[in-house]
């Protein structure tokens, strides 16, 4: 079972993009276990690029998030900073 549905965060909107988590539940060893990825939109926008999964801490990735859209990251680069979020914090 995958399903994806956005969680509650705070969103920043900015003139280029708007992050906001992602959680998705997944069954693992027949247990249900939340994970949490980040959806990219464009203020109005339906999503645009969604990379689910990333990790199951929301709050991390929240203040993650967060951190993106204040310092409105060009979506370009966010694979970037999930993976150097990945390596700092051992997920």
């Amino acid at each position: 079972m995958h399903t994806s549905t956005p969680a509650q965060s705070k969103s920043h909107t900015t003139s280029e993009a708007i992050f906001s988590m992602l959680r998705t539940r997944i069954i693992i060893d027949g247990q249900i276990t939340d994970t949490y990825g980040i959806e990219v939109s464009s203020p109005g926008s339906a999503p645009v690029l969604q990379y689910p999964d990333i990790s199951t801490d929301g709050e991390k990735l929240s203040r993650l998030i967060d951190l993106m859209n204040e310092l409105e990251v060009d979506p370009i680069h966010t694979k970037y900073v999930i993976e150097d979020f990945l390596v700092d914090h051992e997920v």
